[in-house]
């Protein structure tokens, strides 16, 4: 269960796995079942996978299926209320490798009130596609976009109503601060962070956290999350919790 083979392209989680993340208090109601699409990406999505399968388990999760085909959504999407994203096609960032069958089943999926969650560099391809650049709210921009190092800063809450931040405290990551992300008109910023020019920065606070809307379909974003050890944060873990059960439901129950 470590590495899932690139070959298995569905892999369907039955056993509590431990070892990554605290129990955040989520409840024991019925959960969303959550289908994670991975198998490529510019980052480590082996390491990052394996940490989401855990947390989402941990925490009150229990049905969580693996897929590392995206041609392969359109026959899985009926198992699942919510999508988990840590896929992109990276050095390509435009191009349709989905294909139009699953392109067509993902968009029915979401405009019919399914969700979708992205995860770092999840939104970093794919800018030919009108739809799902609605849906992510925010893409890498060639020429525009950048980071600087890496390094420990503060997640604020831009909104405090929200269900996902409703009660959250502020909280310190170690992480990849992108800046000047290509933004859609209509996102909701939940949270921000400071990018400080002493680390390569721009100065201005830069959305982290955001949600958008596609139908019925709701859409969480976070930005955060470039390894294993920025995903160890509590705040991050709580907010990425809250985050797809909202995507799953349009409620925070059961990680309150």
């Amino acid at each position: 269960m470590c590495i899932i083979p690139a070959r298995r392209t569905l892999v369907v989680v039955f056993i509590l796995l431990t070892g990554f993340g605290l129990s955040l208090g989520c409840g024991s109601q019925a959960a969303p079942r959550i289908l994670i699409l991975t198998g490529s990406n510019n980052h480590d999505w082996r390491s990052t996978t394996e940490a989401l399968i855990k947390l989402y388990q941990n925490n009150g999760f229990p049905s969580v299926t693996v897929l590392h085909d995206p041609q392969r959504l359109a026959e899985n999407l009926a198992s699942c209320e919510v999508l988990v994203s840590n896929w992109n096609s990276w050095p390509e960032v435009t191009g349709r490798p989905w294909g139009v069958k699953s392109e067509e089943a993902f968009i029915n999926f979401i405009r019919q009130g399914g969700g979708l969650v992205l995860l770092h560099a999840a939104s970093a391809t794919l800018q030919d596609w009108p739809e799902f650049q609605r849906m992510a709210g925010a893409t890498w921009q060639l020429g525009q976009t950048g980071h600087g190092r890496i390094h420990t800063f503060q997640v604020v809450m831009a909104d405090t109503l929200h269900p996902v931040t409703q009660g959250m405290a502020s909280f310190d990551i170690t992480d990849e601060l992108w800046h000047k992300m290509a933004l859609q008109p209509d996102i909701q910023v939940l949270c921000r962070a400071f990018s400080a020019p002493e680390h390569k920065g721009t100065g201005q606070w830069e959305p982290v956290a955001l949600i958008t809307r596609f139908g019925q379909g709701r859409c969480f974003y976070s930005v955060l999350g470039h390894d294993v050890q920025a995903m160890s944060s509590p705040g991050w873990q709580k907010l990425m919790l809250r985050g797809t059960e909202w995507a799953a439901t349009g409620r925070v129950e059961l990680c309150k």
